[in-house]
């Protein structure tokens, strides 16, 4: 096995080091904004009084021992999902959009010019609905999707229908793009080997 595919073993006592510097960064944060004089901020955000009294009173050193003391109550920050949410964040939103709505990459390549190993890489943090997982579209919506589809081939040449109208097709029917994509290309085929 190489080294790129090795999974790195998860160290209890590093993620309780890293938990600690966490809570120390939060804590610091946290009283210098109650010093810096913005407790209504702090308040309307959930944190009381009486926490805002202790962070204003407290030491550097005296956080770091309350950042310690937090994290032996408790490891509150998942760090496997503090991951997840920094990758997710790193996903362009109309990338996103498209891979929520199960585009395949070939619809990622022909809208976005987004290449397969990047839109795997995205979809590895994106939770797609199973419904726009399919790859064919279901045999009872089948007959509208395609209806639907062809009046749309009426107005766009199959590989350019505007993304726009298969994402709207694709909510209201509950339908990959994948799925419709995949008609597409037969159509599009065809016409090809018709001129």
């Amino acid at each position: 096995m190489s080294n790129k595919n090795k999974k790195i073993a998860e160290d209890p006592i590093i993620q309780r080091q890293i938990q600690t510097e966490i809570w120390t960064i939060v804590l610091n944060h946290l009283a210098s904004l109650a010093a810096a004089g913005r407790e209504q901020e702090l308040l309307m955000a959930g944190i009381n009084t009486e926490l805002l009294t202790i962070l204003k009173s407290q030491t550097v050193l005296s956080l770091r021992s309350l950042s310690c003391d937090l994290t032996e109550t408790g490891l509150l920050w998942d760090i496997g999902q503090l991951c997840r949410m920094i990758r997710l964040a790193s996903v362009p939103k109309e990338a996103q959009e498209l891979l929520l709505f199960g585009a395949n990459n070939k619809v990622m390549a022909n809208y976005l010019r987004i290449n397969a190993a990047k839109c795997k890489e995205w979809r590895e943090v994106l939770e797609v609905e199973s419904c726009f997982k399919a790859r064919c579209v279901p045999d009872k919506i089948y007959k509208k999707v395609l209806d639907e589809l062809n009046a749309l081939c009426g107005v766009h040449t199959p590989m350019n229908i505007p993304i726009d109208a298969l994402l709207i097709l694709a909510q209201q029917h509950q339908v990959s793009l994948g799925a419709m994509w995949t008609e597409l290309e037969k159509w599009d085929n065809k016409n090809e080997a018709d001129k």
